[in-house]
């Protein structure tokens, strides 16, 4: 069954009040541990600290989402570090299986998602929610939906966390369907009992290390 209208209308001022809220008390313990940890991810990568990338965000307006830098400072010459096998998988999922770009450092910062903090500031900024849709390139949107699944993708704010990333991120893929269906499920599902299932399995996988 549908929710109404005044439901659904209250439920996303509830969410983006639990976004600003959390996020600030976030970003305010953090800040000293992340500036410290900035020190040490310049000096492993080679670069500035902090990566910055253009994603889609909600009605289709393009932001600039924020990490740790994980990999090598020229990691996007993709040319230079992949071989043809790694750059079809580049291609097709923006990921790549033991991906020589990233360092020692960027892979435990992956593995524990700790990479994703300065995400936080995106979602103070009303380009992200804590929880939602994993944010994609333009390329991916394009690619890999159509255009009633795009504007629908594009009907919320991508989250820092989801379905996607707290399920079977390294195996639902693009190429096989599962991660559009895993993303399109959670916009058209969307509810409390939802977003707080999705918060505390965060931590397990963060615990579990299964980010790439």
């Amino acid at each position: 069954m549908r929710r109404k209208a005044g439901s659904k209308t209250g439920y996303r001022i509830c969410k983006r009040a639990f976004d600003i809220v959390f996020s600030a008390g976030v970003t305010a313990v953090l800040l000293v541990p992340g500036l410290v940890l900035c020190v040490f991810v310049a000096k492993d990568t080679g670069g500035s600290p902090l990566y910055v990338q253009k994603r889609v965000g909600m009605r289709g307006k393009d932001f600039n989402i924020l990490k740790f830098r994980t990999m090598v400072a020229d990691a996007d010459d993709v040319e230079k570090h992949l071989s043809a096998d790694q750059l079809a998988q580049w291609h097709a999922e923006r990921k790549v299986d033991d991906d020589p770009r990233i360092t020692r450092l960027g892979r435990v910062l992956r593995a524990t998602s700790i990479d994703e903090i300065p995400q936080f500031v995106n979602v103070l900024k009303s380009d992200m929610s804590v929880i939602g849709p994993r944010a994609i390139t333009r390329d991916e949107l394009e690619e890999w939906y159509s255009a009633d699944e795009g504007e629908e993708l594009l009907g919320i704010r991508p989250g820092i966390t989801g379905a996607w990333q707290t399920g079977p991120r390294n195996v639902a893929t693009f190429d096989s369907g599962r991660r559009q269906k895993l993303e399109l499920g959670y916009v058209r599902d969307a509810s409390p009992a939802e977003d707080v299932r999705i918060f505390f399995r965060t931590f397990k996988t963060m615990a579990g290390r299964t980010g790439q």
